[in-house]
């Protein structure tokens, strides 16, 4: 197996496993919304969920007024795929930006030169 076949085989299960709810060990709520995913994962591209303190599952409340459920939605789906989907629309996008720098995904505006 490839390096990139392999890398993409970990991000499928992972994916997977936060989708089905499997070893999820945190939950990040906005608002009304819960979010379960992955610490370590979040950890891996966010200085914020890395400064968290290892306790086991933790649940997380973010203000919606820095950080809406759609922009968190669409962080965790580019944390969990390496692809950054918005609607291009100036709200979206000002969205994921106001909350990436909440949440601080490091590579998120470095890498993605498209949006």
């Amino acid at each position: 197996m490839s390096q990139q076949a392999h890398s993409e085989h970990l991000l499928e299960q992972l994916r997977w496993q936060r989708e089905s709810n499997v070893l999820c060990d945190i939950t990040v709520v906005v608002g009304d919304t819960l979010f379960r995913a992955h610490r370590n994962v979040l950890a891996a591209f966010s200085g914020f969920f890395s400064a968290l303190p290892d306790r086991g599952h933790r649940v997380t409340t973010l203000n919606p007024e820095f950080v809406s459920e759609q922009a968190l939605d669409t962080l965790l789906k580019y944390i969990y795929t390496g692809e950054l989907h918005t609607d291009r629309s100036v709200h979206n996008y000002t969205g994921v930006y106001k909350a990436n720098l909440a949440i601080g995904v490091e590579t998120l505006f470095t890498k993605s030169k498209g949006v």
